[in-house]
C-alpha cells in the first residue's frame, strides 16, 4: 500500500516517508489506527498492544508495520529487520518456545 501512495504522489518524500498508514487511508479510506512502540514503557502496555493487534487480526483488519532508520534501508537492527522500511503484517499468533515459555 505504501508503495503504491507514493506511486500515486510520485515518490516517497512527497507522501510523507511512504508511511504505511498514509498509503492504507487514502486508497481503501478505511480507519487507520497507528501505535508507537517507542512509547511502550512496561511489559504490560506490550500485552496491551499486542492484544489489540490480536483482536485486528481476528476482525480481517489490514495491518502494516514501518521501522525506524535514516532512509537507509541496507541498515538492520539486532533482529537483522531492514530500518526505514515498511511491512505488511499477514497475521498474529503467539508461539511457544521448545522449553514452554
Amino acid at each position: 500500500m505504501e508503495k503504491a501512495w507514493a506511486k500515486v504522489k510520485g515518490n516517497y518524500l512527497i507522501s510523507q516517508g511512504g508511511l504505511v498508514a498514509n498509503g492504507l487511508r487514502a486508497l481503501t479510506g478505511i480507519p487507520v489506527f497507528m501505535y508507537n512502540t517507542i512509547d511502550i514503557k512496561n511489559y504490560s502496555e506490550a500485552d496491551t498492544l499486542y492484544e489489540t493487534i490480536l483482536a485486528a487480526d481476528s476482525a480481517n483488519y489490514l495491518m502494516g508495520a514501518g521501522t525506524s532508520g535514516n532512509g537507509d534501508n541496507s541498515e538492520y537492527n539486532s533482529c537483522g529487520i531492514a530500518m526505514s522500511h515498511a511491512y505488511s503484517i499477514l497475521a498474529a499468533f503467539t508461539m511457544t518456545g521448545t522449553d514452554g515459555s
